[in-house]
């Protein structure tokens, strides 16, 4: 998803793939993940494989340049099942980055 002056902006509402399609427990080891953001569409990778695709739709807040890059760790509890529960009993739960870039060019 992306935020637009403070604003959740997600039309299109769907879980990210794992790289290949292939379920793997992704907190196994890093992996490269990339945003881009074109004039028309915003785009994800993770391990240079496109995730996830959200174009530009008419009527819809849409960035017209990249202001800050967060990253974060997102509670998939409620997500019907797909994204597993967490247990909270078994915290805390920490992220890892070994390294962070962010290049605009729009």
């Amino acid at each position: 998803m992306y935020f637009f002056k403070s604003q959740r902006v997600d039309p299109n509402a769907a879980y990210v793939y794992t790289p290949g399609n292939t379920p793997q427990d992704m907190s196994a080891g890093f992996h490269n993940c990339a945003i881009e953001l074109n004039k028309d569409s915003v785009k994800w990778y993770i391990d240079d494989w496109l995730t996830r695709t959200l174009p530009k739709v008419d009527g819809v807040p849409f960035p017209s340049g990249a202001s800050r890059a967060r990253m974060g760790v997102w509670d998939g509890s409620q997500t019907s099942g797909w994204a597993g529960t967490v247990d909270w009993s078994r915290g805390p739960y920490t992220a890892e980055m070994q390294w962070f870039k962010f290049t605009p060019y729009c």
